[in-house]
């Protein structure tokens, strides 16, 4: 039974992790679970709007940077912060784990995210089974997987954008398709050994696991495409107001870590619907000054309201007049799924906002795939079936 099962989950201090594992705890304790989950010390101390739930506990270790790391973008430094926090976070896993063995509800299960692989030796040596969540589409890990088995020198051979790269039971790809870290201009060295790592240590396990957070339809063939992994799609992992409706009072992910703006909702309730576009780059992205007077330029030429999400670092001067801002709202920082939930959000600009044949046919796409998502987290839809199977495993 689920009400006897523990969960350790163990997240990366990043906002786009922190968010679905959060929801990720909602869901296996809303089916009877209990769950831990272990961040950094700093991220739990800027988690102001933490949910506070039965069955969810929340612990901390120190990362050496408690106050906040803040060299995204120096390689270097990142790559060295990389080993550092998984060198420090195989201490404290192992430490929370020996420490729960005689308690009266010790851990079934590790859940770790990515940059997290120290998390997967851990469980084996302690004899506990593990499972990475990948928080991106299916597609992205695989055709990192092909990369990193294989067809390095096919793919990078093809340096023409717009040249197709076929990969084993995936959809034909262009190399413009392909994930950021695979592209010449990619600044950051730690994310493929990173991956590498991932693979290695799921190539360790009887049955390598992978949970990921979309729903069948989507991605159907790529769940299928690499047999070596056991991919397991149970997403949408949002809150429960915006999908299967069974708490209305989930709206949240609770994991906010910078301060929220306020306004937001009020000044998008006295917008048209589909009039808003929503710029917003999340929590680690520093665009260059030149990308950002880009943008604001964007925006001014556009004439149609925005709301434009820029932390304190990344805040200048634009260069596009001093009725900019009066054309929109810039703020710090927003609750992302209750603005992109919001009738007056736009999406794109020309095509799916304008009134053209396209424009529609991209919108009944975007109605039907919401539809979609919605029963496959309902009680008895493929995502919950999924979760709920994965956890019986553990019976």
């Amino acid at each position: 039974m689920a009400q006897h099962h523990h969960f350790l989950l163990i997240v990366f201090p990043a906002q786009g992790q922190l968010n679905p594992y959060l929801q990720f705890a909602k869901r296996l304790i809303a089916i009877g679970a209990r769950v831990t989950l272990l961040t950094t010390v700093c991220t739990l101390r800027r988690m102001t709007y933490k949910p506070t739930i039965d069955g969810l506990t929340f612990a901390a270790f120190s990362d050496g940077y408690d106050d906040g790391f803040s060299d995204i973008n120096d390689d270097a430094k990142v790559s060295l912060y990389c080993s550092q926090i998984n060198r420090l976070a195989s201490e404290a896993l192992t430490n929370l784990i020996t420490t729960t063995t005689t308690e009266p509800h010790p851990f079934t299960a590790v859940i770790y995210s990515f940059l997290f692989p120290c998390a997967a030796e851990v469980a084996r040596e302690l004899h506990l089974p593990s499972a990475l969540m990948w928080t991106q589409p299916a597609t992205v890990l695989n055709i990192y997987y092909y990369y990193l088995r294989g067809f390095k020198d096919y793919i990078e051979h093809n340096k023409d954008p717009n040249s197709p790269i076929k990969l084993p039971k995936l959809p034909l790809l262009t190399r413009k398709d392909l994930p950021s870290f695979l592209h010449p201009s990619n600044i950051y060295s730690f994310a493929l050994p990173a991956l590498e790592e991932h693979f290695r240590e799921l190539e360790k396990e009887v049955t390598p696991t992978v949970l990921v957070n979309i729903f069948e339809a989507l991605e159907p063939e790529s769940l299928r495409a690499v047999d070596q992994l056991n991919t397991i799609p149970i997403g949408p992992l949002i809150p429960s107001a915006f999908l299967d409706g069974n708490d209305p009072n989930d709206v949240s992910f609770g994991g906010d870590i910078f301060r929220r703006s306020g306004g937001c909702i009020e000044w998008l309730d006295s917008k048209p619907e589909r009039s808003v576009v929503y710029v917003s780059f999340g929590s680690l992205s520093e665009l260059s000054e030149r990308q950002m007077k880009e943008i604001a330029r964007a925006l001014s030429d556009s004439g149609r309201p925005f709301l434009w999400v820029i932390r304190d670092s990344n805040k200048r001067d634009f260069g596009v007049g001093e009725d900019f801002e009066g054309k929109g709202k810039i703020v710090n920082w927003c609750s992302q799924v209750e603005v992109l939930s919001h009738s007056s959000i736009g999406r794109c600009l020309d095509v799916v906002m304008g009134s053209g044949e396209k424009g529609e046919e991209i919108r009944r796409n975007a109605v039907k795939w919401k539809g979609l998502a919605k029963e496959a987290v309902k009680e008895g839809g493929s995502s919950d079936r999924n979760l709920r199977a994965f956890v019986n495993r553990f019976a």
